[in-house]
């Protein structure tokens, strides 16, 4: 079970919003009552504590990745 306190110091994990059911992923982190947010930028990227890589062919995730400058940061 996932627990998240709901003082100041929350955890938020960001989900790849780039390919694949990222939709999916948030819906239930959010039923397991985890504070999340898509990702889909370098500003996204550096405002989560965690991040969950929702699956999808590596190539176009690699072109995807390099395209939107995660690449390098993740």
């Amino acid at each position: 079970m996932v627990r998240v306190s709901q003082s100041k110091s929350t955890k938020v994990v960001g989900v790849l919003a780039l390919q694949g059911a990222f939709n999916r992923h948030t819906k239930v982190l959010g039923e397991l009552n985890v504070a999340t947010q898509e990702v889909r930028t370098p500003q996204d990227l550096a405002s989560v504590d965690a991040l969950v890589m929702p699956g999808g062919e590596s190539t176009t995730m690699s072109q995807l990745l390099e395209s939107s400058e995660l690449f390098e940061p993740i």
